[in-house]
């Protein structure tokens, strides 16, 4: 079978446009690729909540793909199951949980303390969060709705910190596409193609 980058990269756009939730989506160039990667590791140096840095391995590996998408969405999206963890010294000491149903059950629990609506730490853990060991792993993030396209691989997602989410929306903005709704966020989506 014969294809070619932009067709495969249409298809792609058509199947992410389809998912319940996203609002836009628009490919990245190179040169931007580099600006978010550099964006992100000094977001990374911020304390965030006053209880450690971060770690974004999901954008490190969505930028090493061949193709980056940037999607806008709303809070209607479904994010994947993979979670947001405080670490230190490689152990998880907090987690965000999205599932309601599993949320519900830590809700009933007495050994986690809930921060917000979605985050929990382990209270025999809590010392450890203020340890300037402790940061923020944000996963690489799978991408199911991707995973039959048989002309890509190496699918990622991740999801920005705020510098780069503002970047994103401003390219955005630029074509016309609205983005100041507060319900709106990003995610960017990486894979290459598999050339036949």
């Amino acid at each position: 079978m014969n294809f070619t980058r932009k067709a495969v990269i249409d298809k792609v756009v058509s199947i992410l446009k389809n998912i319940k939730g996203v609002h836009a989506v628009c490919e990245l160039e190179k040169e931007e690729c580099k600006t978010l990667l550099e964006r992100e590791m000094e977001a990374e140096k911020c304390i965030l909540g006053g209880m450690g840095r971060g770690f974004n391995a999901g954008m490190r590996e969505v930028l090493k793909r061949e193709i980056v998408l940037a999607i806008l969405h709303s809070n209607e999206y479904c994010w994947p199951p993979e979670k947001i963890q405080i670490v230190s010294m490689g152990e998880v000491i907090g987690e965000e949980i999205r599932c309601e149903e599993e949320l519900k059950k830590f809700k009933e629990r007495k050994d986690i303390i809930l921060i917000g609506n979605t985050f929990v730490i382990y209270k025999d853990k809590v010392s450890k969060v203020l340890s300037q060991t402790s940061y923020f792993l944000f996963p690489p993030l799978s991408v199911p709705e991707l995973k039959d396209v048989d002309e890509i691989y190496g699918v990622v997602a991740a999801m920005p910190s705020p510098p780069v989410d503002r970047y994103i929306k401003e390219k955005m903005r630029r074509f016309g596409i609205e983005v100041d709704r507060r319900d709106l966020g990003t995610e960017l989506i990486g894979f290459n193609i598999c050339y036949k």
